[in-house]
């Protein structure tokens, strides 16, 4: 028996999705040995994967997420903002 296509997109979708949410937590756990850089270009693997087999949908989607859960959980804005802050201060 044969899946419905509109299953079968959306188990895409919710497995990109998990897939990303693993991901982040993976690299939750290992913030503070990695460099926020090296983990974006990482980030890039699994976005890579999900959309050369899952298609541009879940792609784009999977794409967002990351650049979602990246920001709030592994990226400090306010911390960045204030080095940032300092580094200009000190060109004065």
């Amino acid at each position: 028996m044969r899946i419905s296509p509109l299953i079968s997109r959306f188990g895409r979708y919710i497995l990109a999705v998990g897939l990303i949410a693993s991901i982040t937590a993976i690299f939750f756990t290992m913030r503070d040995g990695l460099d926020k850089t090296l983990i974006a270009l990482l980030y890039l693997v699994p976005l890579g994967l999900i959309t050369a087999y899952w298609g541009l949908g879940p792609g784009i989607t999977s794409a967002l997420i990351t650049f979602l859960t990246f920001n709030y959980f592994l990226y400090h804005p306010i911390t960045h903002w204030l080095s940032i802050s300092r580094q200009m201060l000190s060109f004065w």
